[in-house]
Formats: C-alpha cells, sequence, structure tokens
C-alpha cells in the first residue's frame, strides 16, 4: 500500500543482460557499511534497474530505452520489424512493437493494474463537511468516515516509517538481495547459492536486532508476516522427495532453505519471539510433507527442555515451554486419512470345532450317528458377562479426542503439541501398515530374509522382527529386545 505523499516509492526493474555484473555483490560489507550499501544502490539507478516515474522511459529486455506512445504501449523506434504492416520501425507512437516492448508494455499493464486496486477514498475533512448538512447521517456515512481516517493514519505511518534510517537501510538491502537472487536464479546451477546468500543476510539482521536489542518490534512483525505467509500456503507446497524427479528444481531450492533457516531459528531468541519461530519452523516442517521432516518436528518438541525462570526472590524455577502451536494441530486434524491395505490372504474360519462337527455329523452312520446327533441338541451355555469396563484399544484416537487445543493463537504446552503430532503421524500411518502376526507366519510382514551371513540366534525364541537402514531389532516371547547388525549378524541384548 502506498499513499500519494510517499516519496521514497520506485519501479524495480532487473535487466538481465546485466545479471553477471550481480552474481557475486559483497553484500556483507553493504550489511556492515553504509558507503558501500549507497554505492551498490547507486548502481542500480545508474543502470536504469530502479525509477522513480516511469515518464522518461523504460528499459526493455534488449537494453533499449522504450516510451510511452500514444497508444498507451512503449516503443523503442528501432527499425527491427519484419511485419509487411508496418514500415519496420517499433512505433514510435502507435503501430506494432518488437518483442522486448511488447513484454515491457504486458508488464506496465500489470503493475499498474495492481496499483488500481488500490482506490483511495474521499479526504476525511470532505467527509466531514458532508456530514455536516445531514440531519441523521447513517451507519454508512460513518463508516465511510472511518475509512477515510484509517486510509490517512496509515499513510501518514508509511511516510515516518521509509523516513527512519534503518527501515530505509533495511529496504535498499531488500532490493539488493532480491537483485542478487534474480541473476543467480537465472543462471542454471546458481539458484542454490543465491537463496543461501539471502537468508544469510535476512537472518544475520535478525540475529544482530536480537544481540543488540534494537528494532525488537521490527523483527517481532518480521516473524509474524513469516508465519502468516506459510500458514498461508497450500499442503505439501514445498515438497521435494528424493524420488520426485518431475519436482521443480525452485521447490527442492525452498526445501534447502527450510534446513538451513531450522538451524537459525532456536539462537538466542527471545521469549515472544522464540514462540513465533518455532511456530514458523514446525509450519515449514509440515509443508515439506516429508516424514523425516515430521519427525523431527515431533523429536524437537517433546525433547525440548523447560525453561528458566527467575522469581522475585530469586528462585530459578523451571517451567514447560509454550507456543501457539493449536492452529498446527488443527490443520494436522484435517488431514484425512488413507486408505487401509487390503489383505488378499484367504481367511480361515474363526471356530474350527464347529466346522468339523458340521461335516462329521453329515456322514456319520450307525452305531454312534444317534448319539451325536443328541450331542448336537444341547444347547451350549450362555457366555459369561463380563462387567469390567473396555478399554479403548485405539489410545492415539483417545488422546487426540482428549487432547484440549486453545482457541485462536492461544499458548499451549509445547510437548503436548509433540505427543498430539506424533498421534497424528500413528493415525496417517496405521492404515498404510501390513497386518502384525508374528514372526515367520503366512503374513504381510514374513521375513525371508535378514543380511547376506547366516543368522546364529541360539536358542532364542523370536516373537516379531523390525528390519532398519543398518540392523534389525528382535523381539523374543520373553518380550526381551534384541539389535542384530547386518555386519556381524550377532544380536546383542539391549539393555533396560
Amino acid at each position: 500500500m502506498s499513499g500519494p505523499d510517499e516519496q521514497d516509492d520506485f519501479i524495480f526493474r532487473p535487466q538481465h543482460h546485466l545479471d553477471a555484473k550481480w552474481l557475486n555483490p559483497d553484500l556483507q560489507d553493504a550489511l556492515h557499511s553504509p558507503e558501500a550499501l549507497c554505492t551498490l544502490f547507486n548502481s542500480l539507478l545508474q543502470d536504469r534497474e530502479i525509477y522513480f516515474e516511469a515518464g522518461n522511459g523504460l528499459v526493455n529486455a534488449a537494453g533499449i530505452t522504450a516510451k510511452l506512445g500514444d497508444s498507451g504501449k512503449y516503443y523503442c523506434g528501432l527499425r527491427i520489424l519484419t511485419c509487411t504492416c508496418c514500415d519496420g520501425l517499433c512505433g514510435p507512437h502507435s503501430g506494432c512493437a518488437c518483442s522486448p516492448c511488447t513484454a515491457l508494455s504486458a508488464e506496465e499493464e500489470h503493475r499498474i493494474s495492481l496499483q488500481n486496486q488500490l482506490i483511495a477514498p474521499p479526504p476525511a475533512s470532505q467527509v466531514i463537511d458532508d456530514l455536516k448538512w445531514k440531519l441523521d447521517p447513517g451507519p454508512e456515512c460513518l463508516q465511510n468516515l472511518m475509512d477515510s481516517l484509517v486510509w490517512e493514519q496509515r499513510v501518514r505511518a508509511i511516510n515516518t516509517a521509509v523516513t527512519c534510517p534503518i527501515i530505509s537501510q533495511i529496504r535498499r538491502l531488500i532490493v539488493l538481495c532480491n537483485r542478487h537472487l534474480v541473476a543467480v536464479i537465472s543462471s542454471l546451477g546458481l539458484a542454490r547459492v543465491g537463496a543461501r546468500a539471502a537468508l544469510r543476510l535476512a537472518l544475520s539482521l535478525v540475529r544482530r536486532a536480537w544481540r543488540c536489542g534494537e528494532d525488537a518490534d521490527v523483527c517481532s512483525a518480521l516473524l509474524q508476516d513469516a508465519l502468516d505467509a506459510v500458514r498461508a500456503l497450500p499442503d505439501a507446497a514445498l515438497y521435494a522427495g528424493a524420488g520426485a524427479a518431475n519436482t521443480p528444481k525452485s521447490q527442492r531450492i525452498w526445501a534447502e532453505v527450510v534446513d538451513s533457516a531450522a538451524n537459525e531459528l532456536g539462537c538466542n531468541v527471545p521469549l515472544g519471539d522464540w514462540r513465533t519461530s518455532i511456530c514458523v519452523w514446525v509450519e515449514l516442517c509440515a509443508r515439506r510433507a516429508e516424514l523425516p521432516a515430521l519427525l523431527k518436528a515431533a523429536d524437537v518438541l517433546v525433547t525440548l527442555p523447560p525453561r528458566q525462570k527467575r522469581q522475585p526472590d530469586n528462585r530459578i524455577t523451571l517451567e514447560d515451554c509454550t507456543a501457539p502451536l493449536g492452529p498446527f494441530l488443527r490443520r494436522m486434524a484435517k488431514v484425512p486419512a488413507p486408505n487401509p491395505i487390503i489383505n488378499n490372504e484367504p481367511t480361515t474360519d474363526p471356530n474350527p470345532t464347529a466346522t468339523y462337527l458340521k461335516i462329521t455329523l453329515e456322514d456319520c452312520t450307525a452305531p454312534l450317528g444317534p448319539f451325536l446327533r443328541r450331542m448336537a441338541k444341547v444347547p451350549a451355555p450362555n457366555p459369561i458377562i463380563n462387567n469390567e469396563p473396555t478399554t479403548d484399544p485405539n489410545p492415539t484416537a483417545t488422546y487426540l479426542k482428549e487432547l484440549n487445543i486453545p482457541s485462536g493463537d492461544g499458548l499451549m504446552s509445547v510437548r503436548k503439541a509433540g505427543i498430539a503430532l506424533l498421534c497424528h503421524l500413528d493415525r496417517l500411518g496405521t492404515p498404510l501398515l501390513p497386518p502384525l502376526k508374528g514372526f515367520c507366519t503366512e503374513s504381510a510382514q514374513e521375513v525371508v530374509s535378514v543380511g547376506v551371513g547366516s543368522i546364529s540366534l541360539g536358542m532364542l525364541r523370536i516373537q516379531q522382527v523390525a528390519c532398519a537402514e543398518k540392523l534389525a531389532l528382535l523381539l523374543t516371547h520373553d518380550g526381551a529386545i534384541y539389535t542384530l547388525p547386518y555386519d556381524t549378524m550377532t544380536p546383542h541384548l539391549v539393555p533396560g
């Protein structure tokens, strides 16, 4: 949003034929030296990549200055056209345009249409003068007056903010980072370097503000805007699986940026910003939509140590970490569970005794046939009624049902949120698991081979086995757990 009095508004149009100049700018020097920052920003002005007004013409993709013609389009005036409907000139006032000027005109039309969407209301003084002559101003008139006052306050706040030296410096740094990012993305193979450099620069600004205690409100607003932006992303927007060959390159770059940001969001952060940063990181892990990222998020939330709090009498107590993770858990609850795996194994009769009696009685002959038929007529007694309270066979569903999630952005225990995330992962993964029927049985969990050598189990009676990347876990009938490394194929008892 920009008001009519804002003097620092400009048009940023990077020229791709100058990308080589911005592949390796000294952004660290610009961060610490105002003179270096001004030098780089003035370079953008000299190269006409930044305009404060478009009346003197804009530079198209070919590096030629194009001016606005009578038809509302931009023309460079060069004789480069090959069409037969004109004299071969691009413009200069109307007519056909070359490809770079046509693209420039389309971009400017899109930019102007976005600006025109912000329609400024009439001045508040004019609305007040109109209200003076109305005997009974309705709610619509009062709403118009409120909209005008709010608009004028926003314009004044923006004009005040852009004149602040630190805000002006941050804006110029963002423009330089944007120009550097455009240059490296346009160069194949260097997009990853640009994203990491821009991320390190942004995080260094935030860390310096946290360390010095200055511009704390700016850092808080930056993190809150980042949280709102991440929550607005669709599910699995940052998915970049190793097996997905058709994943866009930009999506894989964002996945690496997420991993880099996760290492920085928890370092020496104030309490208020720490809560927002942990929410940003958890939301980013959810947008990755990968099991390792979600498991890492759950592990961090569950194992996060309590924070120290100093009491008025100088005693230090421990309290559980809290964060506004309610929206994240509510979004996880909306993810539907997949359809369960269909078991195609032949089902057996659960009552083999009834099956045997049914077959035998049909083939019975004298002398024991009448006796067996009479025994078959004896009714079975009523089953014993168990009055003990039944337990829910699914503790995961019970925990999620009984979990009290605060409304809105209310604070909740980080450990409880981590346990709830594990429950959601169990809910989503249980339908995909094959049936568990023990060890070496006819089921989908049958173990055919483990490792490459012979297994010396000795007297161990194995009930279940779970195979991992480098070893297998063996569960015996006695309840003991053994590890079986694939390189040695020798079981080792797990203590505890």
